[in-house]
């Protein structure tokens, strides 16, 4: 199970509901968390089972995690602007009979998807090849292979070296090679925490909220809260990764793995408070 929660920047901790044995009062985008059978809201690292509640305005059931297990592990991400992969490829010369290779590996793919890319460069027995020569060869074969639109890479070559970038995406890749030394600049990294990612993970995650007949081009209401309600703010995200066993009518022994994201913008004022109550405020001091 995939799960978000989008916490609104104004709202307060717990949304104005005095007890979490009464949610009727918590206002929309608001955030609180309570131990199971408690009468009062989490202050602190809880140190049983709790639940998360999402407020959907006064008046309106809130969206509620009904079980956290009390080993939860969280990560917290800070916004971040997202990077450009960009690496080079020094050729060496080769000696007569022998061959460079170079293997660019797309980064995140899915099965049955394309990932490695390779050029092979060989000299002949009778002729050594030069370096610039080799990097010329290199390039030339990757260069085919953006022009096919396979490859979203722009590659340079000068004189020996060979400069692979891709400015247009964030995607990550490897590059491995024979003969050859590899230096990654630095590696494709999608932006996280600006409002676009926080959109592209809300449609991830409909799923685990039972959206299943929805569509971006042919909205409808069949679902209260889709679609989610952002700002075009930054956010700070938590990443809570559990597993509930099930006390009674199960035929197995086995647990689900279930994973719930609080985006919290980094302006909302409850974010020291989340930090103790997911236990990173002792991890967070003099950061």
């Amino acid at each position: 199970m995939n799960q978000l929660l989008i916490v609104n920047s104004s709202t307060a901790l717990n949304g104005g509901a005095a007890a979490p044995t009464d949610l009727s009062k918590m206002v929309k985008g608001s955030i609180g968390f309570a131990e199971l059978n408690a009468t009062d809201w989490l202050a602190a690292k809880p140190t049983k089972p709790f639940m998360i509640a999402l407020g959907n305005g006064e008046g309106q059931i809130p969206f509620i995690i009904p079980e956290v297990s009390v080993n939860f592990k969280v990560t917290k991400a800070t916004p971040n602007a997202g990077t450009h992969f960009k690496a080079t490829v020094t050729a060496q010369a080769l000696k007569a009979g022998q061959q460079a290779s170079v293997t660019v590996i797309l980064a995140g793919k899915h099965f049955n998807e394309r990932t490695n890319f390779s050029a092979v460069v060989a000299a002949t027995p009778q002729a050594d090849k030069a370096a610039a020569d080799v990097a010329k060869e290199i390039a030339k074969t990757f260069v085919n292979q953006t022009v096919e639109q396979t490859l979203s890479l722009k590659v340079t070559v000068d004189g020996a070296t060979v400069t692979f970038e891709d400015s247009d995406t964030y995607q990550d890749y490897n590059i491995v090679g024979e003969n050859v030394t590899v230096a990654i600049t630095t590696h494709g990294l999608k932006p996280m925490g600006d409002l676009n990612s926080i959109k592209e993970l809300a449609a991830f995650s409909r799923a685990g909220k039972g959206f299943r007949y929805v569509s971006e081009k042919d909205p409808n209401d069949m679902y209260p809260g889709e679609p989610e309600a952002t700002e075009n703010v930054t956010y700070n995200l938590y990443t809570l990764e559990f597993a509930v066993g099930r006390a009674s009518g199960k035929q197995v022994d086995e647990t689900v793995k279930q994973i719930v994201r609080i985006a919290v913008p980094t302006t909302s004022k409850i974010i020291s408070s989340l930090d103790t109550i997911l236990g990173l405020a002792a991890a967070n001091t003099g950061a």
